[in-house]
């Protein structure tokens, strides 16, 4: 299978460039190309990924079907406790 493994690739961009790379992404992926899509970018991963997975210090602490985890509870996995903002 062919697989594009991108890395916080859209860190340094605009809105409208990330607009136009998640054109591409999704087309590519409609043409059968597995997507690895690192970010702490919430929104990005709701709306490319099928399936997410959650590492903390190196280990996989989850994965989940994407949107069956509200936000917080990602960052919770993420950081390893209870989270609340104020």
């Amino acid at each position: 299978p062919r697989i594009l493994i991108l890395d916080e690739a859209t860190s340094a961009l605009t809105a409208a460039d990330v607009a136009k790379i998640f054109g591409v992404l999704k087309r590519l992926r409609s043409e059968g190309l597995a997507l690895l899509y690192i970010s702490h970018r919430m929104n990005e991963i709701a709306e490319l990924a099928d399936q997410c997975t959650v590492f903390r210090n190196g280990r996989n602490v989850a994965s989940y079907a994407a949107g069956t985890k509200s936000d917080n509870e990602v960052v919770e996995l993420m950081i390893g406790r209870e989270y609340s903002h104020i």
